[in-house]
């Protein structure tokens, strides 16, 4: 609706009717309050009247399953293989902070006994779930030490990485133990769950005493238990243990009387670092004006939570040794060229919760010079993960061309700060041989022809969520791409939600049958795409296998026949007319740019063919469908129809997914599916179903999910089992959460399921 149509409607204006539309979110919405005074509006009935949220299923299967099914094997990093770790540390960290003599025990362990331990704060993947990690890590270790204690036991995800050390037992490793069990106090058989109490009873354990002599006896358990598994691996992984239980007695013991007053100012507190002259300092929360005068031994430094407004100019000059620096929730507001000078070493540094603002120049010239690496001199980079920030035109200068090795850049504003603004033929003019490029998120406001055409080995691009871009910039991006070798192209997101309807027209994706037909994937979701212009589809490459249009607003047009030209295996078309939470969208601020309302005779080609609409109905035409199209998915698409008799013109489907929807009524039959092997119709708020609609064309159906119906009204019905009784190839049907009646079975006729 265009910004000022509102203003226009009467005074008298009561009540309005829009419903069965498809409105996005625009403009015109700040008018309504100020021009609208009706009581009744009736509009925005796109929503889909439920969701079903995937529930985290925290078990063994559930992870390993899901892993294997998204084509990762459930290693914690990529490089990792089965087994690559000879044991792993299981213990409560509410009970332990690893020291530094910890790490000297454990590398010594490692070298001399050949062996590779698993820590999760060294070999944890950041950004990985939790639980995916765990029980990574649990699969790729020959064995898992846990040293028990009430904290262990209290913890659920210490209980969670238990249990999944013995699924792995039981479903990986033909029921061998694989877990070593350590007490680290004595603890009272009342106290164990039955499942660890079961675990002792079965199998040896060490427990360690609290006596002077303890340590003695317990490595003399150690011991003797290496020289029965007469194994150098495990034995060094049982000194492991001991070396780990020492330590947590060690910070028990010192933790608490460890800290002290600093020396240069009374109100923080101070500890040394085992084995090192340096030390700790934590200044958090004094309500501090200014930074102190530091010690030049100082490691880490916390002085967060103060009122610290001013960072003095070389204040932290002889602070070389300093690594880790906190100064947020202050009041900083000014980073000033010298702010860090000295600080040659630090690994960390937190500003965040502070007063400072890009946009109001909060920072220096070369404020954080001295942090800056000089990249020049890697010759052998090949991936660089980098922020960028620039108001004007982005540009890599001519330093970059001596990195011949590298191939893969990572600019996106997903994995840091990035802000570029303005691309031109100059950006990448010295990064020509890179293969991997993503600048998704990155506050692009302009790309023009010529950014990407020197970027002849190109394989992959993503510009996603660059929402002020429009849609119509996807044609100065595939006309540079002409020249590539481009295998994966992601426009996702280009075009923001308070925008108009779009058209994905020949100019747009023209050039990519010029590709070399490298391309493979292409990715448009969430572009508000209503329309393909008729005959563009046939200039897509024939290279093309798969396509994901989730989240666009398609209406039926000219272009439908066009399908069956496509050469994809694999459609996403789900998420179709699906609202859009302006709350928590990702909105940009974008530069001023009217609106182009694409409008042509062809928006009124569906109302001239009526009549021959008509006649394909009542001939029973069927549907067109790419004629290589195996897998299709329609979820979460406001689907609100009766399914009547359908129709597939010949095709090679494999799996359909329509779940989510409102598809109430199943009458068909559906016919020409004689290659659907998986079906998913769940979710439909399905209350009737017709005793021919699975026709015998569903010979080779071997997956049906029908959960989350209403089933229950209409299967107690169907005594003779007439309703599935075409599906003689079903191997698995899941009937899970349907409305029930006061029955106990339905039949199938003539099958075992």
């Amino acid at each position: 609706m265009e910004a000022g149509t509102v203003q226009y409607f009467p005074e008298s204006l009561i009540s309005v009717d829009l419903s069965d539309n498809i409105f996005t979110i625009g403009h015109y919405v700040l008018c309504l309050k100020e021009h609208l005074s009706i009581t009744s509006l009736d509009s925005f009935d796109n929503v889909s009247p439920h969701k079903v949220s995937p529930h985290t299923d925290r078990n063994y299967a559930f992870f390993t399953t899901w892993s294997k099914s998204n084509g990762m094997t459930p290693n914690i990093n990529q490089t990792t293989k089965m087994n690559d770790y000879t044991c792993m540390m299981l213990s409560c960290h509410m009970q332990m902070r690893m020291t530094l003599l910890s790490t000297i025990h454990f590398s010594i362990i490692e070298k001399n006994g050949e062996i590779q331990l698993c820590l999760q704060r060294r070999n944890f993947l950041p950004g990985n779930y939790i639980a995916t990690n765990n029980t990574s890590a649990i699969h790729n270790s020959r064995k898992t030490i846990v040293i028990m204690s009430a904290n262990y036991l209290a913890s659920h995800w210490c209980m969670f990485e238990y249990n999944m050390a013995k699924m792995e037992s039981i479903y990986e490793r033909n029921c061998e133990n694989i877990l070593f069990l350590v007490f680290y106090k004595q603890m009272s058989a009342c106290d164990l769950p039955l499942k660890i109490l079961e675990q002792v009873h079965c199998q040896s354990y060490i427990e360690c005493s609290d006596d002077e002599n303890g340590d003695v006896v317990f490595g003399n358990s150690l011991k003797r238990q290496s020289n029965l598994t007469r194994n150098n691996n495990l034995s060094y992984s049982l000194f492991a243990a001991f070396v780990l239980l020492i330590n947590f007695k060690q910070v028990a013991v010192h933790e608490v009387n460890e800290w002290k007053a600093c020396h240069f100012a009374r109100s923080c507190l101070c500890k040394n670092i085992i084995v090192s002259e340096q030390f700790i300092a934590d200044c958090s929360g004094k309500h501090l004006l200014r930074i102190p005068r530091l010690p030049n031994k100082i490691q880490e430094l916390s002085l967060r939570n103060n009122n610290i407004s001013t960072i003095q100019n070389g204040i932290f000059v002889g602070n070389s040794l300093l690594t880790t620096l906190d100064l947020s929730f202050n009041r900083i507001s000014l980073i000033r060229n010298n702010s860090f000078k000295g600080l040659t070493n630090v690994l960390s540094l937190n500003l965040s919760n502070n007063d400072l603002k890009y946009e109001h120049k909060s920072f220096e010239y070369s404020a954080f010079y001295f942090f800056v690496p000089d990249l020049w001199k890697l010759r052998s980079l090949e991936s660089l993960s980098i922020d960028y920030v620039s108001d004007t035109i982005a540009i890599f200068n001519e330093k970059f061309a001596n990195l011949k090795n590298l191939t893969s850049v990572d600019l996106s504003g997903f994995t840091g700060n990035c802000k570029m603004t303005i691309l031109t033929e100059n950006t990448f003019l010295f990064l020509s041989q890179i293969t991997h490029l993503n600048l998704s998120k990155c506050k692009i406001q302009h790309i023009f022809k010529g950014t990407f055409k020197l970027l002849t080995n190109l394989l992959e691009l993503d510009v996603s969520l660059n929402t002020c871009l429009r849609f119509e910039t996807l044609e100065n991006i595939t006309t540079d791409l002409q020249y590539s070798a481009i295998k994966n192209l992601k426009v996702n997101y280009i075009h923001g939600i308070f925008g108009m309807p779009t058209i994905l027209k020949t100019s747009h994706i023209l050039n990519l049958r010029n590709t070399s037909l490298s391309l493979v994937r292409f990715e448009a979701a969430g572009n508000l795409i209503q329309r393909i212009e008729y005959g563009a589809l046939k200039y897509l490459p024939k290279s093309l296998e798969s396509a994901d249009m989730r989240d666009n607003v398609f209406s039926i047009g000219k272009y439908m026949p066009d399908l069956r030209s496509l050469p994809i295996t694999s459609l996403d078309i789900s998420n179709i007319r699906s609202s859009h939470n302006v709350v928590i969208s990702y909105i940009e601020h974008c530069d001023s740019r009217n609106d182009t309302v694409m409008i042509d005779s062809e928006n009124n080609w569906l109302f001239q063919q009526l009549q021959y609409l008509e006649v394909w109905k009542s001939l029973k035409y069927g549907f067109p469908v790419p004629r290589g199209l195996k897998t299709v998915s329609l979820r979460s698409s406001n689907l609100k129809y009766e399914i009547p008799n359908f129709i597939f013109i010949k095709n090679q489907l494999e799996n359909i997914s329509v779940s989510d929807n409102v598809l109430h009524t199943w009458t068909g039959p559906i016919t020409n599916v004689k290659r659907l092997k998986f079906l998913d119709l769940s979710s439909n708020f399905w209350s009737n179903v017709s005793k021919t609609f699975f026709s015998p064309d569903f010979v080779n159906l071997r997956y049906l999910l029908l959960q989350n119906n209403l089933l229950g009204l209409i299967l107690p019905t169907d005594v003779d089992g007439e309703i599935f009784q075409n599906l003689h190839n079903v191997v698995y049907i899941n009937l899970s959460k349907i409305e029930k009646r006061n029955y106990q079975i339905f039949y199938l006729k003539s099958n075992t399921i």
